[in-house]
Formats: structure tokens, C-alpha cells, sequence
């Protein structure tokens, strides 16, 4: 909070958390997509969140990061890349892998 971060990490976050205060009405990944999508226009960001995935997903179904029926170890290594000295330096990049690995 306070620090340099990213929009769509921080409206993904936000969102998640709204998500969370209300287990029984869970949303679905086309309500994570449309909340975020909305969120980022009405504070002026041109950023349009997207989903891609290697295994099919159904968009109706409740959004979930790491399943329950997932066998196996869970891990994941998160990264934040600043580009500095570059044309499209960005900062904050550090408080967007501290808050994901946080929620």
C-alpha cells in the first residue's frame, strides 16, 4: 500500500480479495476478467486484462488460481521486471511479486 506497483496486478488483487469477503458468491473468471476490465477503464488505464491458459477452462466456472483437484506439488516462481534505463522503465515491479506471493 503506498508503494509503486502495477495497475492491473493491483485491480487483479483488489478484486480477489472483494471475492474472498463473500465464499458463498464466488466469481466466475468472466467476472474476474469484466471487474478488472472495469476497474482499470474507470481510473483512465488502457491496459485490456486477458487469459491464456494451456489447458482448456471454462469461463463460467467459479475462479479459482490453483484448483483443489490439482495433484501434485504447487509452485510457482513470480518475477518482476523494472527495465531499467529502458523506454519503458516501470517501477514497482518488486511490490507486485510481494503482493501476489503475500495473497
Amino acid at each position: 500500500s503506498g508503494n509503486a506497483g502495477g495497475a492491473c496486478s493491483a485491480t487483479l488483487l483488489n478484486v480477489l480479495y472483494e471475492d474472498e469477503k463473500n465464499p458463498l458468491d464466488r466469481f466466475t473468471f468472466t467476472q474476474v476478467m469484466e471487474k478488472m476490465r472495469g476497474i482499470l477503464k474507470r481510473k483512465g488505464f488502457t491496459q485490456i486484462p486477458q487469459l491464456s491458459s494451456t489447458r482448456p477452462i471454462d469461463m463460467n466456472d467459479k475462479f479459482c488460481l490453483v484448483p483443489d483437484d490439482l495433484p501434485g506439488n504447487r509452485r510457482a516462481v513470480l518475477i518482476g521486471i523494472n527495465y531499467r534505463g529502458q523506454k519503458g522503465e516501470l517501477r514497482g515491479c518488486h511490490n507486485d511479486v510481494f503482493n501476489m506471493y503475500n495473497y
